[in-house]
This record gives structure tokens, C-alpha cells and sequence, in this order.
């Protein structure tokens, strides 16, 4: 049964129409009619199947066979602080930490971050990760979708953080590994994951996550790249505590 992403004012509604952007893809590439049985999930945890029962030239209508129920996977609450990458890895990383089950990410310009976005490029490259998201959580069957975020700068993002836990992965740390932060006996509340571009992130940087209350942790020999080191995390984050194995 095919499954879709619609707003929660929609799902709120017994019977309502889907247009736009949804619609043309339900009729004019899957070929859905009348009578077709769909998932239907708001991002927040609520999900519900629906009868298609009409067809217009710019919309369709549904109604739900039975109210909607909460369908909540994420056991782990993890945010992801990436520093902005080059090229489209910001497009995998979004993707693929989505698959994983982040919670929430956040995206800041590093001192070290290759490219640089226009303010009035900002709410475009948002919106482009986000539909991304979106498509990546339709995909692997989430029922929350996570929100993505361009900050304005890394010392807004760590002013904000208020996580339980905060990793810092820096291949500058020689002392504290991985395996300390996780000797903790059970899971802490929330996660705060910040993984810095290519180049890693700079010294400055890091001293001011320390101050804010980020551990540096190193993930041992291995230099991962950006687009690697936070999936890395991710993985054994939900190995570890949340419900992946």
C-alpha cells in the first residue's frame, strides 16, 4: 500500500482533498483511482489509511477508513549538528540521518565550510533539505519526520542546545573515546551529535563547544569523512540505545 506525507490539519479531518504537488504525483505518475487504499502519516507519529473516493482535474479526495492512530518508531531522541559541506553531500547526509532515525538536524556555516549560502538563498536551501526528509521518512516507514534547520552560525546552535548529551567527534581528541561516553547504564533523555565539514572543525571551535557543554570524543584511528562520521554516529547511537538490532 502506497504511503504519503500530508499535513496534520489534514489527517485531523475524517474526509478532505489533497492538491498541488501530492496530487500530481498520486495521478499523474503512480495512477492511483478510485477506490485505491493509501497510508497517510502527518510527520508527528499520527498515520491512517484512506479510500480514494474521487478524482478532479486538481484534486482528490480521501476519507479515512478509521481515525488515526499514533504510530511512534523513534525511541532515541538525537540531534545531528552538521557543519555545512560541499556539493550535494549535504543532500546525503539529510537522506541518510533521516533512514537512521535522527530526530532533528542542524546545519551551520564552520569556519572551515567550503561553500557559502546568500541570505536570500537560505530559506530555499531549507526547504530543499526538508522535502528531502520528508521523502527519506515516506521511504523508510517513519511516522516523525525530522526537521531541518540552516542556522546562522554555530554559536546560535550551541547557545540553543539543550540536550542531556553533547559529542563533539573531533579527530584532535587523544584522550576521551567513544566507548567512555557510551558507559553511561542507560539512555540519556536527548543526544546532540556535532560533526564539523570537510577539514574538520578548528580548534576555536571546538573550545567553544567545550564551553558550552559538548564532550569531545574520538571515534578512534580512523579520519571519517563529513558525510560519514555523523551516519557513523547515528548507527551506533541506535545500536547501542535506541531500537536498531
Amino acid at each position: 500500500m502506497r504511503r504519503f506525507l500530508v499535513s496534520p490539519e489534514l489527517l485531523a479531518s475524517q474526509s478532505f482533498a489533497i492538491e498541488g504537488e501530492l496530487y500530481r504525483h498520486m495521478i499523474k505518475v503512480l495512477r492511483l483511482g478510485v477506490g485505491d487504499r493509501v497510508r497517510l502519516f502527518d510527520g508527528s507519529g499520527q498515520e491512517g489509511t484512506a479510500v480514494i473516493l474521487g478524482i478532479g482535474p486538481r484534486d482528490l479526495t480521501v476519507t479515512l477508513e478509521s481515525p488515526p492512530t499514533a504510530h511512534l518508531t523513534q525511541t532515541l531522541a538525537i540531534t545531528l549538528i552538521q557543519g555545512l559541506p560541499k556539493g550535494e553531500k549535504g543532500d546525503l547526509i539529510v537522506q541518510k540521518a533521516t533512514e537512521l532515525g535522527v530526530s532533528s538536524m542542524v546545519v551551520f556555516p564552520a569556519q572551515r565550510s567550503v561553500v557559502k549560502i546568500a541570505a536570500d538563498q537560505r530559506a530555499q536551501r531549507q526547504a530543499r533539505w526538508q522535502k528531502i526528509a520528508d521523502e527519506a521518512a515516506r521511504q523508510s516507514r517513519r511516522s516523525s519526520v525530522p526537521a531541518v534547520v540552516l542556522a546562522e552560525s554555530l554559536t546560535s546552535v550551541l547557545e540553543e542546545s539543550v540536550d542531556a548529551m553533547k559529542l563533539l567527534l573531533w579527530e584532535g581528541e587523544q584522550q576521551h573515546h567513544l566507548k567512555e561516553a557510551l558507559a553511561a547504564p542507560s539512555a540519556p533523555a536527548s543526544i546532540a551529535i556535532l560533526v564539523g565539514p570537510e577539514g574538520g572543525i578548528t580548534d576555536s571551535e571546538s573550545e567553544l563547544a567545550i564551553s558550552h557543554g559538548f564532550t569531545a570524543v574520538s571515534l578512534g584511528p580512523r579520519i571519517l569523512r563529513t558525510e560519514t562520521a555523523g551516519l557513523a554516529m547515528l548507527a551506533i547511537l541506535q545500536y547501542h540505545w535506541g531500537d536498531m538490532g
